[in-house]
């Protein structure tokens, strides 16, 4: 569960214990399964880009991925952006809207999505349970708002990169 302070004299935000991004292998399974289920086929390029996305650890870029996969020899350039295009739409990847001009993604699970994202090193870090789904879930309750999807996305400076730790 995500413990939050909010420290107002520098407008930070300091969270314990944070989440990291799902973990590659757990990943990687789940994502095969809801192709199995949803029909498609596990093709030697689909399992390459999804084992590259399923080994980098943070943020990556869809270019990458080519790279990745054109050392392997395996897929174009529109094989790859047709298989980031569907993990976008089903919800596997999230986009994080960085404040450079580049599009960067994550791995994550389906459903609604929370990040805080780190501007000078670009870890991305997934916020899961706690305080924050608290607040959502009252605020639709009272309301009657019926969310279809949502983004909310921290950025600021990690505990690393500010040279502190996280209370």
């Amino acid at each position: 569960m995500l413990q939050m302070e909010t420290e107002y004299a520098d407008n930070s935000l300091a969270c314990t214990p944070l989440n990291a991004l799902p973990e590659g292998a757990v990943w990687l399974r789940a994502v095969e399964a809801a192709l199995q289920a949803g029909g498609f086929r596990t093709s030697h390029v689909r399992q390459t880009l999804l084992t590259i996305i399923a080994e980098v650890e943070g943020p990556f870029r869809t270019e990458e991925l080519v790279a990745g996969a054109t050392a392997h020899g395996d897929a174009s350039r529109p094989s790859v952006y047709r298989l980031v295009g569907w993990l976008r739409e089903t919800g596997w990847i999230g986009r994080i809207h960085h404040t450079r001009a580049e599009r960067l993604y994550v791995r994550q699970f389906p459903g609604m999505q929370q990040h805080l994202v780190c501007t000078e090193c670009g870890t991305a870090t997934l916020i899961t349970g706690g305080r924050v789904h608290e607040f959502m879930a009252a605020l639709l309750a009272e309301t009657g708002f019926a969310v279809r999807s949502h983004v909310l996305e921290l950025y600021g400076v990690c505990g690393l990169c500010r040279g502190t730790e996280a209370v």
